[in-house]
């Protein structure tokens, strides 16, 4: 071969047999003599990175360590940077309006007894509930709403009793 003399190991002063496979080889022939070095090597451009070592660089220990010192950090960074708002007060004209003070609301005193298990609650609809229309009239005030039948009655039927 006519490169026979070029593939033996380097001399020392001209390198090591690594550096050679690293960075190519400086007497290898070329069919353009005014050309430039080629950047890479056939050793680079097939050169995979190992993808893990045997040992981690650092220890589980350690990564969790230098989180929680980042995070302490960070926190308070963050509190010197930009402090946290204080409590936010929601006052409106209406709070103003009717703000008296020393006011002590106390609830009104019962005027009568009343049996909470088996008397319906008087309320502002119930109270209301006779002039409201397609409710059933209430005749007595312990009983609950009725349903209204007049949309479902027949107007014979109806005809004799008195509006809802």
């Amino acid at each position: 071969r006519a490169t026979n003399d070029l593939d033996h190991v380097p001399r020392p002063e001209l390198g090591s047999e690594g550096f050679f496979y690293r960075h190519g080889h400086r007497g290898l022939l070329t069919h353009q003599l005014l050309s430039q070095l080629a950047d890479s090597t056939t050793m680079k451009d097939a050169y995979r990175q190992p993808w893990r070592t045997a040992l981690p660089a650092r220890g589980q220990r350690e990564a969790v360590l230098e989180f929680m010192l980042y995070q302490k950090y960070r926190k308070e960074m963050l509190e010197e940077i930009c402090p946290p708002p204080g409590p936010m007060e929601s006052v409106s004209t209406t709070h103003q309006d009717y703000c008296a003070e020393g006011f002590q609301p106390a609830p009104l005193p019962t005027t009568q007894p009343h049996d909470c298990y088996t008397e319906q609650p008087h309320s502002y609809w119930l109270e209301q509930a006779h002039s409201v229309p397609g409710v059933t009239s209430i005749r007595t005030t312990d009983t609950p709403f009725r349903r209204n039948a007049a949309f479902s009655t027949p107007i014979t039927e109806y005809l004799g009793q008195p509006m809802p």
